[in-house]
């Protein structure tokens, strides 16, 4: 894992919506696959996409969630497209029509996150995610990175891989800094 150089906003180009809202949430029990994905950066875009093809047609118009499992030890300031994740990629288990197809059941931790919401083609959000993790979380004077997962959520504002109009909200743990 190598320190990336850290990218302002204005470097990045990004609108307001990449300052976080501070959201809490509520543990989320989720269905569906776990994938092992190899590098980060070279194939979870594809096995996303085959996997949203696969699932039961009446669950498509749901959220979708994808949840990064790393092997690693990540730190807020360490970002690495080289290293190896599994990827979950799920729905909601109250939504879903036929939990017992094959699929996993996963329990997604609740707790306090830094939503940061990606807008504009898929392929663009790994600049999203150096921008969180090599400027926001390292320069950050009030949050630390938590030892939960972090997640993406696909909402119906997600129109397609290449909408520049498209939305995913990007879930961050994150605990509070104990001031001295």
């Amino acid at each position: 894992i190598g320190e990336k150089p850290r990218m302002s906003l204005k470097q990045r180009n990004l609108e307001n919506k990449t300052i976080p809202e501070i959201v809490n949430l509520s543990p989320t029990v989720l269905v569906g696959k776990r994938y092992y994905t190899g590098k980060i950066k070279e194939s979870y875009l594809d096995i996303w996409q085959t996997h949203v093809k696969n699932l039961p047609r009446e669950s498509c118009r749901r959220n979708f969630y994808g949840v990064f499992e790393t092997t690693q030890v990540c730190e807020s300031n360490n970002f690495d497209l080289e290293n190896s994740a599994d990827l979950f990629i799920g729905v909601e288990y109250s939504k879903f029509p036929h939990p017992n197809l094959g699929y996993i059941v996963k329990n997604l931790s609740g707790g306090q996150y830094a939503k940061f919401i990606h807008k504009g083609p898929i392929k663009d959000i790994i600049e999203t995610y150096q921008y969180i993790w090599g400027t926001w979380l390292a320069e950050n004077k009030y949050y630390d990175l938590d030892s939960r997962e972090d997640f993406e959520l696909y909402t119906k504002k997600f129109k397609s891989n290449d909408d520049m109009e498209s939305q995913v909200d990007i879930f961050i743990p994150i605990t509070q800094k104990i001031l001295k």
